[in-house]
């Protein structure tokens, strides 16, 4: 049975998705790429364990369940799956046009850190600060999340300038203050520009899985709370709006979605932000065991 044919069996059988989404995704289905069809395959998958957690069987015949679901669990909750699943449906995707040979990418601007930074929220610049090429991300290397050596990874000063009032409403000043399990809700992209983007990553990897040993834990369950960080909702909802866009070029996508949520007063994510988080995200599906 193919993913597509999965999909489409598992929609009849979902209970969170209403009957105009349902018919539109099966009309889109046959149109939509192979990564598009698996985003929807997955959150479908998640919503039937999570109502069996809830002790609702929405497939009552084990042999087409055990067909349709792979393994293992990895425990996300019908809100998660309700929040993602609040946006439109994927359109399918266009095919793709050959790649535009990028600049070379430009220093980060060194920028004195005044009193004007108690202004500065993320997602708005003021007109004299300077702005980052946004063509920069395209020459850097794909992130690539080390593996666990044993020793913890704590963040070092860096260049790009701390953006202190803004990450200092969500309770934490910097990723080394991530004590608690509860603590990683409080991550937002923010946090990403406080040191190299690639040691900030592998710091957030490195205490998800601390924090499940040190708690007696399995990472399968505490991953969860990471996904309700502003950053990984940051980076749920720019993903779905470029599927929603629909444009065929990722970096034309990318900087739409970013500036339609900069004009909406939320958090922004870089390129290379973006794909680092979902280097990140599949590092933890990795940990996880999915």
């Amino acid at each position: 049975m193919t993913l597509s044919e999965k999909t489409t069996k598992l929609l009849g059988h979902s209970v969170i998705v209403n009957a105009a989404d349902k018919k539109m995704w099966l009309e889109n289905l046959p149109k939509m790429d192979q990564s598009q069809v698996q985003v929807i395959y997955g959150v479908l998958v998640d919503e039937v364990r999570a109502w069996k957690r809830e002790g609702v069987s929405i497939i009552s015949d084990t042999a087409v369940e055990m067909q349709l679901l792979p393994a293992p669990d990895h425990g996300a909750t019908l809100d998660t799956l309700k929040a993602r699943l609040s946006g439109q449906p994927p359109k399918p995707a266009p095919p793709k046009p050959e790649p535009i040979p990028a600049p070379a990418p430009q220093p980060l601007p060194k920028i004195e850190e005044e009193d004007h930074y108690d202004d500065f929220v993320l997602g708005q610049t003021r007109k004299e600060m300077p702005r980052l090429d946004k063509n920069a991300w395209m020459l850097s290397e794909a992130v690539v999340v080390p593996k666990n050596q044993g020793s913890p990874i704590t963040p070092t000063p860096s260049a790009v300038p701390r953006i202190r009032n803004r990450v200092a409403r969500h309770g934490m000043a910097e990723l080394a203050g991530i004590r608690t399990v509860d603590d990683l809700r409080k991550i937002e992209a923010a946090h990403l520009r406080q040191s190299p983007l690639r040691d900030q990553l592998a710091f957030i990897r490195q205490r998800i899985t601390q924090l499940a040993q040190e708690n007696d834990m399995l990472p399968v369950n505490v991953i969860p709370v990471f996904e309700q960080s502003p950053l990984f909702q940051t980076y749920l909802k720019a993903g779905s709006m470029m599927i929603e866009s629909n444009t065929g070029d990722t970096k034309l996508a990318l900087d739409q979605v970013m500036a339609e949520m900069e004009n909406m007063g939320q958090d922004t994510l870089t390129q290379l932000e973006f794909e680092g988080v979902a280097d990140l995200r599949k590092e933890l599906e990795s940990v996880a065991g999915l």
